[in-house]
């Protein structure tokens, strides 16, 4: 009779990350974990499941993303937009912008706004998340938000912008079921006001339409992270430490001659600036290690090696990980050489000899000596290892690489 035996999450996995994080639940709430809990992510709109969310570290420069300090009224006349938001319309009656007040929809603290009224021309209304801040030219900024129609109708509603500051950006249709709306720009004007800002352009007809806007995000980078939110209640900007996932104690379970690692990851963005790691096993050094990871300005899969502070596999490239699309990679080492393969593509090969003394395996980020370079993206749900080495030929088992 065979045995099988039952391992937690901590006989497994290690995960190190200093603060709270976020992510959606499998009903499309976002909720907090504490600090060293991972996180099983969803998709907030389909609630498809994602995977094991793995990032490096994010910061928010939105000094009051829960929305803090909303009073109900007509916005100017004794109702107030959150604490360090401004906002105002053009084209539209006095009293056209009333306040509703804090609302929390899907885990998400937000605030719901109303307009309504019969323009006299053109009309927008412009909200900042935050009281506009001065940034160099070129500056890249990722700004998230959500929000969901509740009431009236965007009917005459022709688009609406999410910008960095008061550079036009291409208008989008507005949104009316709860939704996720990222936008990524590098400033394009000297002293741009850079904050979080939308309009909603409409013709010269009546409207009459309430959203709620929650979870506004404002980042330095060239994607939009998980939401990065305030820890405390204190009003400024907020950081969420990096997610630092290995196995635990692989020499247990590990084959120093031959082995492969069969895992699916999903990139959470477009080619990056940096590289971005999937699997990393080292010896704590980067004398002997094996890098997986994706260059930067490249969605290409590129192993590297060293062993004995000598390069062994200097660059091994295999096929191409679109975005927010789910791949498997499968990679193989031992008499053989290396050999990689990429959602069962034929096999890319390099000889050379396992690093020695490998004793951490880790997970979504770049070996030791690689600091800051994660996969920013997910990874499951199929991560497994196998105590041998897999080629193009089949196996006594009956599996190749490209199919294990």
């Amino acid at each position: 009779m065979g045995l099988v035996r039952a391992y937690s999450f901590a006989d497994l996995l290690s995960l190190v990350r200093d603060s709270k994080a976020w992510c959606v639940d499998g009903a499309g709430a976002l909720v907090e974990h504490p600090a060293g809990a991972l996180r099983v992510d969803h998709d907030p709109v389909s609630l498809a499941w994602r995977g094991w969310l793995v990032e490096g570290e994010g910061g928010n420069r939105n000094t009051n993303s829960l929305a803090k300090g909303a009073v109900p009224g007509v916005s100017g006349s004794g109702g107030a937009l959150p604490t360090g938001w401004s906002g105002g319309t053009a084209n539209m009656p006095p009293g056209a912008l009333t306040v509703i007040g804090p609302q929390r929809r899907r885990g998400v603290d937000g605030v719901a706004i109303r307009v309504s009224g019969v323009p006299t021309g053109t009309a927008s209304v412009s909200l900042f998340a935050e009281t506009p801040t001065i940034f160099p030219l070129g500056t890249v900024v990722a700004n998230r938000l959500f929000t969901e129609l509740i009431a009236g109708s965007l009917t005459n509603v022709t688009g609406w912008q999410l910008r960095p500051g008061n550079q036009n950006e291409p208008p989008i249709a507005p949104p009316g079921a709860f939704a996720e709306i990222k936008h990524v720009s590098a400033t394009t004007t000297t002293g741009s006001a850079t904050a979080l800002k939308w309009n909603y352009i409409d013709a010269v007809t009546p409207v009459d339409f309430t959203l709620w806007i929650g979870w506004p995000t404002r980042e330095h980078a060239a994607f939009v992270s998980s939401p990065v939110l305030l820890t405390d209640g204190t009003l400024g900007p907020s950081t969420r430490a990096a997610d630092d996932l290995s196995l635990t104690d692989i020499v247990r379970w590990f084959n120093a001659a031959a082995g492969t690692f069969v895992m699916d990851f999903t990139p959470g963005q477009a080619a990056a600036d940096t590289l971005r790691g999937l699997l990393a096993l080292d010896d704590g050094t980067d004398g002997n290690m094996l890098d997986i990871a994706m260059p930067a300005a490249s969605n290409i899969i590129r192993l590297s090696a060293a062993s004995g502070g000598t390069t062994v596999v200097a660059a091994l490239d295999a096929g191409s990980a679109a975005a927010l699309a789910r791949h498997t990679l499968r990679v193989s080492y031992g008499p053989a050489g290396y050999l990689m393969s990429l959602n069962g593509a034929a096999a890319v090969t390099a000889a050379g000899p396992l690093p020695v003394g490998i004793n951490v395996a880790r997970l979504g980020r770049r070996h030791a000596g690689a600091s800051g370079q994660y996969l920013n993206g997910w990874l499951g749900p199929r991560f497994a290892y196998y105590a041998a080495q897999y080629t193009e030929a089949t196996a006594a088992d009956g599996f190749t690489i490209r199919n294990r």
